[in-house]
């Protein structure tokens, strides 16, 4: 799995988790998007429009086939069944070679099985056929950034600022970037960028905790660590940051707590279930030497 995403987003195991992780909600990106393509009805009453109700309608029905499709994918991922994931997938693109979304969830099945670059591939070709597709370009700089093709990545991010300006995903995805150029003023500078875009958008503050928690800068990443979870409690990577955090503070008992609530959203959480693991063997270590 790819690493980065890992971290971003959580267990992922569908685009929807991803995007969702990233601020690049289905409603804020059509909304980008079509402003991109001058799409915008400015008028109620054109909204209101025979052509602009058909319009909504079909925008309606694929985006429920692809939630539908995204869901089977899903599925077939949790039981380890990749392949396929993959032929469903190479089906229906077959059936609808300009479907740019089908190109972006067959991608997300790629970085899942961590073949980066079918992956980056793929989110090019959906790209390639849609140049405002928003939602890729975001996609692409975190396959990217797991490549260390770091100027691709910017590069990407600014392309996603210069269609969504008025989003605060793809000033995320530009601190992210710089934050693994190891330039964390400039990093910390575009998440807070990010959260006057949006104050309540989530990963931008766990991104500003990263940040922080990387230069040692432990009472900052948790206090960010923190808006984070209070925002958005169903990310266990999250809680295993903000644990780690704590652990590093002496408040052994909030960090094993945060642990624990991580393996409770993902029971296949390694990491976590290792901190917990390790805190068990420091105290039964501690008891043995009469420390308690």
């Amino acid at each position: 799995m790819c690493a980065l995403l890992r971290l971003r987003t959580g267990w992922v195991v569908a685009l929807a988790v991803t995007l969702s992780a990233m601020g690049a909600t289905a409603q804020a990106i059509a909304g980008a998007e079509a402003r991109g393509r001058g799409m915008v009805v400015a008028q109620a009453a054109d909204e209101h429009s025979p052509k602009a109700s058909n319009q909504q309608n079909k925008a309606q029905q694929k985006q429920q086939y692809i939630e539908i499709l995204r869901s089977q994918v899903r599925g077939l991922l949790r039981e380890g069944n990749l392949k396929g994931a993959l032929s469903l997938l190479d089906s229906e693109i077959a059936k609808d070679r300009a479907n740019t979304e089908l190109y972006l969830l067959r991608a997300s099945v790629y970085c899942f099985a961590e073949q980066l670059v079918a992956c980056d591939n793929d989110v090019s070709r959906a790209i390639a056929a849609d140049p405002n597709f928003v939602a890729a370009y975001l996609y692409r700089a975190l396959v990217r950034l797991d490549l260390h093709q770091i100027r691709d990545a910017l590069s990407d991010c600014e392309t996603a600022v210069r269609l969504a300006p008025d989003l605060p995903a793809p000033y995320n995805c530009r601190g992210m970037v710089y934050r693994s150029m190891r330039d964390f003023a400039t990093a910390i500078s575009e998440f807070e960028l990010a959260l006057r875009k949006d104050a309540k958008f989530a990963p931008a503050h766990f991104n500003k905790g990263v940040t922080y928690a990387m230069q040692n800068q432990r009472d900052a990443a948790l206090a960010s660590f923190s808006a984070a979870i209070e925002l958005d409690a169903t990310h266990d990577d999250w809680f295993l940051e903000r644990g780690k955090v704590l652990v590093a503070k002496a408040e052994i008992a909030a960090g094993r707590a945060d642990f624990a609530k991580a393996l409770a959203l993902n029971d296949q959480n390694i990491t976590a279930a290792a901190s917990l693991q390790a805190l068990q063997v420091a105290e039964a270590l501690d008891v043995l030497s009469g420390k308690k």
